[in-house]
């Protein structure tokens, strides 16, 4: 497994769905057509699982970018990790900049998963189902909800939020098609 982290510039007074559709254009454009199915066959990409996070900072607004597990046939050596990422980034901020986006190519990583951190890495992946706080101020949804409840502030991007999501159906976490079938099972699935 190898882990993508894919990214877009942002700045107060952009609004959350205008980022969140520019993220999903460009998500397009990296996973679908003859250049996805060519990282397919060349680097054995065989799926993956898409977390979608959203994060606001009080000074540069919301922050919505991708994490990424890409589930591989085997490990990759450095070098073709290295042009499997110059692939995806090129696409990904081919669809960003389409989108009307700002992005830089240097934002993009693409690292493998090391053995032993599996836990450790889906709890940072899916941070943003918690009351996340950063050092730096950004909070998750769950964060601007709980200020909202405790204090009354808040409710303009709890508001902003929710409409996001809502308005256009999204979602956090998505997987690549009959990524099922790339599970091995232990023992037969019987029904009675």
């Amino acid at each position: 497994m190898a882990f993508l982290t894919l990214t877009q510039s942002h700045c107060a007074g952009v609004k959350l769905a205008v980022l969140w559709d520019r993220l999903e254009d460009a998500w397009s454009a990296l996973a679908r057509g003859s250049a996805w199915r060519a990282d397919q066959k060349t680097y054995g990409a065989r799926g993956y699982v898409r977390i979608t996070e959203v994060v606001h900072h009080p000074l540069t607004g919301w922050n919505v970018h991708l994490h990424v597990l890409l589930l591989l046939d085997g490990e990759l050596a450095e070098s073709d990790l290295a042009d499997l990422k110059a692939s995806l980034a090129r696409r990904f901020v081919r669809g960003i900049r389409c989108s009307g986006g700002h992005v830089e190519i240097s934002g993009q990583d693409l690292k493998p998963i090391q053995p032993g951190t599996e836990e450790q890495l889906a709890t940072y992946c899916l941070k943003g189902n918690k009351q996340h706080r950063s050092e730096d101020g950004s909070r998750s949804p769950m964060a601007i909800l709980s200020d909202l409840r405790g204090t009354g502030q808040g409710l303009p991007l709890w508001q902003e939020f929710t409409s996001a999501v809502t308005d256009t159906r999204r979602m956090q976490l998505i997987t690549s098609k009959a990524i099922e079938s790339l599970c091995r099972r232990e023992t037969p699935i019987t029904t009675t």
